[in-house]
């Protein structure tokens, strides 16, 4: 809807400024000691991984790389469940 709305550059913006507070809230988990340093280096992996296409879509022109960030964030959500139950699960071994 915002690319509707405000146009595809703006949409980039938000988009970068997001994924900086996502960043941020996925090592929350650790930071409470919810979780351990399993968790902590799958979600710190994967937030970069985020980070390259988010930075790659913001560089380019137009949209070209949205779709390749779409299915990145699903395989980012998938991931990040991953960890946290292999952290729960196998972290105390």
């Amino acid at each position: 809807m915002l690319p509707v709305t405000r146009g595809v550059e703006v949409t980039k913006r938000w988009v970068l400024f997001y994924m900086f507070v996502l960043l941020g809230v996925s090592v929350l988990p650790y930071t409470t000691g919810m979780s351990g340093l399993l968790y902590l280096a799958g979600a710190l992996g994967l937030g970069s991984g985020f980070l390259y296409h988010v930075v790659t879509l913001f560089r380019t022109d137009g949209d070209s790389h949205s779709m390749a960030t779409f299915k990145y964030s699903i395989w980012y959500l998938y991931g990040l469940f991953f960890f946290l139950l292999a952290d729960h699960y196998l972290g105390n071994l």
